[in-house]
């Protein structure tokens, strides 16, 4: 008797029917495509399964999702349905259709896939599946307390100088914050490092709400994550993984897209100690920062000189603030990192960073500043203030100040006593309390470290008339017109009306 699969090729199909419907059917009446898709017809489970599976393999997904379902719905045993079931869910799963896997699942689907169901969804985790019910799926899943953490509570915070705690909103979040840590730490330079990582923490979306667009800078709503009060001590940083966008760091905290590569957090890493920016920057940023007193580019590695000035020998011009009245350098010849983001490191800022982290580390924001706008202001001003943040310092002290708390206010200035603008504040403080030679101590140094033109406006009318101190009408001219040059309404109103005298 001739098989199956020969009938149905010379297209005897009554024949082939007959067989199918009187015979056991042997194996290779299932190896023909044909054949297959003619028994599928017929409604053979067994024909149906392999139909689908070669579609599969041809990444023909729809048609093997039909085959799928009319499996599932024709099913009468239990197996045969957790197999239908388990297919579709691989099926989606192969095609990272997330989305219909939640909707497809049902209570007797195994654990596993309502876990990952949860994690790529950006959902809260309500199942979380024994160690053995892992050996069901092929997939690479990141264990919840293992791999990452779902509370803050959680973080295990070491002593490291700079903690910085990953934050993601999904699976593949979760798996991008883990790529990045672990290239940071086989990096031969930043490993080198006082700086940890916790392990990453999950957050769903419905809690960390981010604004995000292919070429918009990424931003996120932390009102959630501001209002606990469960985060350990000693953080630095945040850096949160959002779906896409450009990445970013704000108030020290760094946002980061999911396709974001290593050389992008390293380019980014920089910002969080001062390194800016080497391609021209957005007219926004050139307002706040392309500024011979800018108090953020103290500790970076750009020297800015008014334009018309003789070039520094040795120094090389970068477009940072190029359309502005200033140039701005660096001391390198060779592209950077900071400019493009396959470059490197070149020694001298490797040199920089390590000094910024040893000696200024309290010039950079701490990621609670960021927190300060939407919850517990002064608590946060206090978390970053006791890591030494010189612009917390500030902030508590001018709280303190509005209480009529002097003495707090002036405490909490002298912690930052070596950052201008503590130093006006000290200055201006003291000199409402009459105690002009510590007034007008103060008003000098930041008239000579920031070159504050409020401050040397002072400064020079406290010179002009003897005023904790000896008079000198020559000096306080000098820094009169200092403080004119830089448009200060005061000093260009003083120095005006003395010409009309």
């Amino acid at each position: 008797m001739q098989t199956l699969q020969i009938h149905y090729a010379d297209g005897n199909y009554q024949f082939a029917k007959l067989i199918r419907e009187k015979s056991q059917l042997p194996d290779s009446a299932y190896e023909d495509i044909g054949s297959l898709r003619y028994l599928s017809a017929q409604n053979d489970l067994k024909a149906m399964g392999l139909l689908a599976n070669k579609y599969e393999k041809r990444q023909r997904y729809l048609l093997a999702e039909k085959l799928y379902f009319k499996i599932l719905n024709q099913a009468q045993t239990i197996a045969d349905i957790k197999l239908a079931r388990q297919s579709i869910l691989v099926l989606y799963e192969k095609q990272h259709k997330w989305s219909k896997i939640k909707g497809f699942l049902d209570p007797q689907d195994s654990p596993e896939w309502h876990y990952l169901s949860q994690l790529h969804n950006s959902l809260p985790l309500s199942v979380v599946p024994l160690g053995e019910h892992y050996e069901d799926i092929n997939h690479n899943i990141l264990k919840m307390g293992i791999d990452f953490d779902i509370n803050e509570k959680q973080l295990n915070i070491t002593a490291c100088k700079i903690n910085i705690v990953p934050i993601a909103s999904s699976y593949t979040g979760l798996m991008q914050a883990i790529s990045v840590v672990k290239d940071f730490n086989t990096h031969v330079y930043l490993s080198s490092l006082p700086v940890c990582f916790s392990k990453p923490l999950y957050i769903e979306k419905s809690k960390l709400k981010c604004f995000t667009a292919i070429n918009k800078t990424i931003s996120c709503d932390l009102t959630h994550l501001a209002t606990s009060k469960d985060w350990p001590k000693g953080i630095r940083h945040l850096m949160i993984i959002a779906d896409k966008g450009k990445a970013n760091v704000n108030q020290g905290v760094m946002y980061l897209a999911q396709n974001s590569d290593f050389t992008v957090f390293q380019h980014e890493f920089m910002h969080f100690f001062g390194f800016e920016d080497e391609y021209k920057l957005s007219q926004f940023k050139q307002k706040k920062r392309c500024k011979l007193t800018a108090l953020n580019l103290q500790r970076s590695q750009l020297t800015l000189m008014q334009k018309g000035e003789v070039n520094l020998q040795g120094f090389n011009s970068v477009p940072s603030c190029s359309g502005t009245n200033v140039n701005a350098y660096k001391t390198v010849s060779e592209l950077t990192l900071m400019q493009y983001l396959d470059k490197t490191f070149p020694v001298s800022y490797q040199k920089k960073l390590n000094l910024n982290i040893k000696h200024h580390l309290g010039d950079f924001p701490v990621f609670t500043m960021a927190f300060s706008k939407y919850a517990q202001t002064h608590y946060w001003y206090q978390y970053a203030a006791n890591l030494g943040f010189k612009g917390a310092l500030l902030q508590l002290a001018l709280i303190y100040e509005a209480k009529g708390e002097i003495p707090l206010a002036i405490n909490h200035l002298k912690k930052a006593n070596d950052w201008p603008l503590a130093q006006s504040h000290l200055a201006r403080i003291f000199y409402e309390k009459s105690e002009f030679k510590k007034a007008r101590a103060y008003y000098l140094d930041a008239s000579n470290s920031a070159s504050d033109s409020f401050a040397q406006y002072f400064y020079g009318k406290m010179l002009l008339n003897g005023i904790g101190g000896k008079a000198d009408k020559k000096v306080a001219m000098r820094y009169l017109k200092l403080s004119a040059a830089q448009n200060n309404p005061l000093a260009v109103q003083y120095l005006n009306n003395k010409e009309l005298l």
